[in-house]
């Protein structure tokens, strides 16, 4: 036995309403995603440094 009525998911009475997402990158974004992909490399190859030499 199912509780909640249909199986769609889906509110009764509302309709789907068509999204328009858009995929975008500005450049800000994709400087701030290689200094990030920069530091965490930077934390990685340090705590290894730090485990070697300990």
């Amino acid at each position: 036995m199912e509780s909640g009525g249909g199986t769609s998911g889906q509110s009764p009475g509302r309709p789907e309403a068509p999204t328009e997402l858009h995929r975008t990158l500005s450049a800000l974004d994709l400087m701030l995603l290689g200094v990030g992909a920069i530091v965490g490399a930077g934390i990685f190859v340090l705590t290894g440094v730090a485990a070697a030499t300990a």
